[in-house]
């Protein structure tokens, strides 16, 4: 138990490889192995052209880097982003209205910006989990997390996050 703690604590069994993927440049794959627990991601700072923004995208994903399909799934998410937030604004506004609950309205391109895309499934025949994450442009402790099952709105979180806190 000892030694597990301490390797995760200083990194042991954490590998940090860099990849150069001709369609994407250069993106950073991580993995850490545990006797219980297997995580491997690859992360990227990418020009999301929707936003004119530099954003984080995480795929979940071996050493070889993200999938094809991965790859192409992100660029569908960049050329739907539009619709995807009315489909955002319109979820949250329906969802409020079924609370009757009295809460500021959204309007995501004024008062929040895109800060990262996270892409956890690479299988177009049964499907694709995703999200994107929102920072407040107004106040650095909120945050909106949107998760999807292929194009469809699964879940709106809306939360304070002390960490940010200015």
């Amino acid at each position: 138990m000892l030694k597990a703690i301490i390797k995760l604590l200083f990194g042991l069994g954490v590998t940090r490889k860099t990849i150069t993927d001709e369609t994407l440049g250069k993106i950073e794959y991580i993995s850490f192995k545990s006797p219980s627990y297997k995580y491997e991601n690859c992360e990227l700072k990418y020009n999301f052209k929707p936003t004119e923004s530099l954003i984080g995208v995480s795929f979940s994903c071996g050493v070889v880097g993200p999938t094809l399909s991965q790859k192409e799934f992100l660029k569908s998410i960049e050329s739907q982003y539009d619709s995807l937030v009315t489909a955002i604004q319109t979820f949250y506004k329906n969802e409020i209205e079924n609370t009757q609950l009295k809460v500021f309205d959204l309007d995501l391109k004024k008062d929040f910006k895109l800060t990262s895309i996270s892409i956890t499934g690479d299988d177009r025949s049964t499907g694709i989990s995703w999200s994107l994450y929102f920072d407040s442009t107004h106040n650095k402790k909120l945050r909106l997390d949107v998760s999807f099952f292929q194009f469809n709105i699964e879940e709106l979180s809306l939360a304070f996050n002390s960490k940010n806190a200015s």
